[in-house]
């Protein structure tokens, strides 16, 4: 998690310096993998974003910005 809220910190100071959120990781100079030990952004909406990575088989934890907050659960959108 501690590399998650690192991850945080570079997403939300790239939006207070360019007013909006990066489409992708490459924005802010990540490059984007799939694998284990994996930090996921997925951009929700205009002011939304969760990031997440695999805890264990099946397993996930999910940051969410509208709550600034680590969840266990993927929550659709519309929650």
């Amino acid at each position: 998690m501690n590399e998650g809220s690192q991850l945080v910190k570079r997403i939300e100071a790239f939006k207070a310096e360019n007013n909006r959120l990066p489409k992708s990781l490459i924005e802010i100079g990540i490059e984007e993998v799939d694998g284990a030990d994996v930090l996921y952004y997925n951009k929700r909406d205009s002011l939304n974003y969760t990031i997440s990575f695999i805890t264990g088989l099946g397993e996930s934890k999910f940051y969410y910005s509208d709550c600034k907050c680590w969840e266990d659960n993927y929550r659709a959108i519309n929650e």
